[in-house]
């Protein structure tokens, strides 16, 4: 079969192939040129003659050219081998002819007979198509009589068909109000709203006729039910709301009626939300203050264990979740409340057109909340804020100051900060992602300023806890000094002074690194960093001006009616009012439960009932005090000049360093502070504070034993009879009440102030040595003028003027308050020869003496004085007549030997 169908196709297909082919021949058998061998030639004559036997089949094809090629080119034997191939090609040709004649032969007969066949077979179905037709009409005609008479009984049953749907549509609507009934009895109350609504149309049209009222008034009075039943549901459950919401509305209640009815629902679920949250914050509270839960808290909170209550050691008593666990949990529960309601109400009431201004309940509702939300989350912070301060502070173990131990001053480094920071974080997170579907709460704006104060307020309770510190070691020191048997304690001040530096170094640099958490969070601080770092420098410039402010108030220092640190501060710019009022958020010492509420952050603690006091409201209460108007103890104020001094020495270099070491600190005030305003910390004007304020306080330090020295000296020559004096025996006791008194100063400043050389010779080694310059005959001279002259003329020594913090400098300014107040008392008497030369001896005992208190560096200013005193003496004498000073040496030596 194959073979047949190859040689069919090439019999039929190969014409235009070969017409080709020939064209090709036949321009390609040009003769070889003169040029080529023969060889060659007849190779190329040989391939042309085998390309022109491929195209003899070609209509184009030229015999006589052929056959006139082929003798010519072709050699006898190849002419005899082409005939045999030839003649051999014709009989296989012939025998292929003949083949494909028979097979076709025999496919033509047999198509022959099948036509013939279906001829025969087509020519006999004319009869039996026309009685088909005959068939067809005849059911036709059938049928349309059978049509006729049924069309009459189609119309009555269709007729029936709808009575009987009536008759079912009216048993259903008698039915109604048992079936409403049984449905609300088994609560399918969706298939009661279903039969209710299915028989509205028709009880609307025949509500009011015969027996239909009375049906419409039962089956309306079950949908009232079925309607109080769905708005309960809507209130209390949570699982149901769309259906109850969608029941209702097939009941016909109003869209307004139904979102107020909603918004009730979810307002008092909220509520009850924010209502645990407030418990919790004050079992929070009373925890951190270490009081314990308050009886009946866990019986208010609904499932405590969901807002992080845990079961402490034993299991008897629940622990307060902390900070960031609280904030979780209310955004988890308040946040997720509000969303689902938002996303109800625009779902259900506010998808037309005139959903913007029906969102005025949504919105009520929003500010209510949200306004509580914030308010509680507001003392949580400020309660965590406060607890941490005051425990990281050791508050708590102040009771231990009264040892005045270095190690007994416990700081922690931990002061909360990145328990609020995590807080605020996760507070600002949760609220951005419910801003977009209430926008017109702000709620990002919110988040800010709440964190914002957040951190203002924990800045100001963790700077106040370091003041309130610092406060309470002074005042212990006071309590001390105030008690009979603390006053002679040995080493008090140096004791006290090197626990209160200690305290006030250690707690505040706790506290700096205590805030580098909020470092950490970039994120939070972004919106206003600069304003945080004008925050932290504003606290530390405040934290010392308020100290030193409660240092001057405290020992209610006074010239001339001025207040000089207050002056000072005030020609800084920084008056000592305003750093008060700025700091904020501290409390006032006289109450056991007090507020902690910065001014911008507007919480209260009441909870906490942690006392953390404004130094400057700590100073007003002691001038309250009814002790006020005693003097303090010269002992304090001589501390406080000296932690002024380590303030201004130590303190603030090292906070220099602290913030420059700070890449968030370093550069404050850059951005967040206005071109014309200084920078929030200025180190060169605290400093300048500081060392006023030590100047004020030593000053006053100085005044206090003078005063003292004055009250003596002028008790003593008021009970002496100078004018009729008894001969000089031996110094007056006013000398030796005035060592004294020099003694309890000197043990005082030796505890405080560093030894610079002072000599501490012994009074007998430095009487023998003669150190008497008084200069006998100018004193004797008759005329004032040339007394005058001789002043004038001899060298000037300054004898008040600001105090040098050296045991030699404060010691001289003593005996100069006291010396000065003796020549001017000296100068209001009238003097005799005896008390005139007992004046003398008594300078000459006290000579040697308060050379000792001074030593040699403020040797002359003694000698000047003890020189005035008996100048005085001698401008008021009657008679004039001094004492040699061998004389006086003899009557000393005496009283020494007896």
């Amino acid at each position: 079969a194959e073979r047949i169908k190859a040689l069919l196709a090439g019999y039929y297909g190969a014409g235009a192939g070969q017409a080709a082919a020939t064209q090709q021949g036949a321009g390609g058998d040009a003769g070889p040129t003169r040029s080529e061998d023969s060889s060659a030639n007849v190779a190329r004559q040989s391939q042309a003659y085998t390309a022109g036997l491929a195209t003899l089949d070609s209509p184009a094809f030229n015999a006589e050219r052929h056959l006139a090629q082929v003798l010519k080119s072709y050699p006898l034997e190849k002419l005899m081998v082409e005939h045999r191939s030839m003649a051999k090609e014709i009989k296989n040709l012939e025998s292929d002819m003949q083949q494909l004649v028979y097979e076709n032969y025999n496919k033509f007969i047999s198509a022959t007979d099948t036509i013939r066949a279906m001829k025969s077979n087509v020519d006999g179905m004319g009869t039996d198509m026309e009685k088909l037709k005959s068939i067809v009409d005849n059911v036709a005609d059938k049928s349309n009589a059978v049509s006729e008479k049924l069309q009459r009984r189609s119309e009555s049953m269709e007729q029936l068909q709808r009575v009987q749907s009536l008759l079912k549509k009216l048993q259903a609507v008698f039915d109604l109000p048992k079936k409403m009934r049984a449905a609300l009895d088994e609560d399918v109350l969706d298939t009661a709203v279903s039969f209710y609504a299915e028989a509205q149309p028709l009880l609307k049209k025949y509500g009011g006729r015969g027996t239909f009222r009375q049906i419409a008034v039962e089956s309306d009075q079950v949908a009232k039910e079925i309607s109080q039943v769905l708005k309960r549901r809507l209130t209390e459950r949570k699982d149901s709301e769309e259906q109850c919401v969608l029941l209702l509305r097939k009941l016909g209640e109003p869209d307004d009626t139904l979102m107020d009815k909603y918004l009730q629902g979810r307002s008092q679920r909220i509520k009850r939300i924010l209502t645990d949250a407030s418990l919790v914050v004050d079992a929070m509270a009373a925890a951190a203050a270490g009081r314990g839960l308050p009886p009946g808290v866990m019986r208010q909170i609904e499932s405590p264990s969901s807002w992080g209550f845990s079961s402490e050691e034993g299991g008897r008593q629940q622990a307060a979740p902390p900070l960031r666990t609280f904030i979780k949990v209310i955004d988890e529960k308040f946040l997720n409340a509000m969303k689902e309601t938002v996303v109800n109400v625009l779902r259900f009431f506010l998808q037309d057109e005139d959903a913007a201004s029906k969102r005025k309940p949504l919105a009520a509702l929003a500010k209510e909340v949200f306004g509580t939300y914030f308010g509680i989350i507001r003392r949580a912070l400020a309660d965590a804020a406060v607890a941490s301060a005051y425990r990281a502070a050791g508050i708590k173990d102040a009771s231990e100051d009264s040892e005045f131990k270095v190690d007994a001053a416990p700081v922690e480094e931990e002061w909360g900060a990145e328990a609020i920071a995590q807080a605020l974080s996760t507070l600002s997170a949760d609220l951005g992602v419910l801003s977009g579907q209430l926008p017109e709460m702000q709620l990002k704006e919110r988040a800010a300023e709440t964190v914002s104060g957040a951190v203002r307020h924990h800045l100001a309770v963790c700077f106040g806890a370091a003041q309130e510190r610092v406060v309470m070691a002074v005042q212990a020191l006071k309590a001390q000094l105030d008690s009979p048997a603390g006053s002679n304690s040995p080493g008090l001040l140096r004791r006290a002074y090197s626990y209160t530096s200690d305290v006030l170094q250690r707690t505040l640099g706790a506290l700096m690194q205590g805030l580098r958490a909020y470092e950490g969070q970039q994120r939070l601080l972004a919106p206003w960093r600069d304003e945080f770092m004008d925050a932290v420098q504003g606290h530390l410039q405040q934290y010392f001006l308020l100290l030193l402010t409660w240092f001057v108030d405290l020992t209610r220092i006074k010239y001339d009616g001025t207040h000089l640190v207050q002056e000072a501060l005030k020609t800084s710019g920084l008056a000592v009012a305003g750093a008060a009022a700025a700091a904020g958020a501290q409390q006032a010492p006289t109450t056991t439960t007090t507020t902690t509420t910065a001014a911008d952050f507007g919480v209260t603690s009441e909870g906490l009932g942690i006392s953390i006091r404004n130094p400057r409201a700590a100073s007003t209460a002691a001038k309250a005090d009814p002790h006020a108007a005693e003097p303090p103890k010269s002992g304090l104020v001589l501390l406080l000049a000296k932690l002024c001094t380590f303030m201004e020495q130590s303190s603030v270099p090292w906070v220099m360093e602290t913030l420059a070491a700070s890449a968030t600190l370093a550069h404050a005030g850059s951005g967040g502070r206005a071109g014309d305003l200084p920078p929030a910390f200025v180190p060169g004007e605290v400093a300048r504070c500081l060392h006023t304020a030590s100047t004020s306080l030593l000053a006053a330090y100085v005044e206090l034993h003078g005063r003292q020295l004055s009250l003596m000296v002028r008790r003593s020559l008021a009970a002496t009879n100078w004018l009729n004096h008894k001969e000089p025996r031996g110094p007056r006791p006013m000398c030796d009440l005035m060592a004294e008194r020099l003694s309890r100063a000197e043990a005082e400043v030796v505890q405080l102030v560093e030894d610079t050389g002072r000599g501490r010779a012994d009074e007998r080694k430095v009487r023998d040595k003669g150190g008497s310059t008084y200069d006998a005959g100018l004193a004797l001279e008759t005329g004032n003028v040339e007394r005058n002259l001789a002043k004038i003329f001899r060298e000037k020594v300054k004898v008040f003027g600001t105090v040098q913090f050296t045991q030699a400098n404060i010691l001289a300014a003593i005996i100069g308050v006291g010396l000065k107040s003796l020549v001017e008392c000296v100068r209001l008497q009238t003097l005799g020869r005896a008390g005139l030369q007992q004046l003398q001896l008594d300078c000459h005992y006290l000579r040697p003496t308060l050379r000792r208190y001074t030593g040699v560096t403020a040797a002359q200013v003694v000698d000047s004085l003890l020189d005035e005193v008996v100048n005085a003496g001698v401008e008021r004498s009657v008679d004039p007549s001094l004492l040699e000073p061998p004389v006086l040496d003899r009557i000393l030596s005496s009283m020494d030997n007896a």
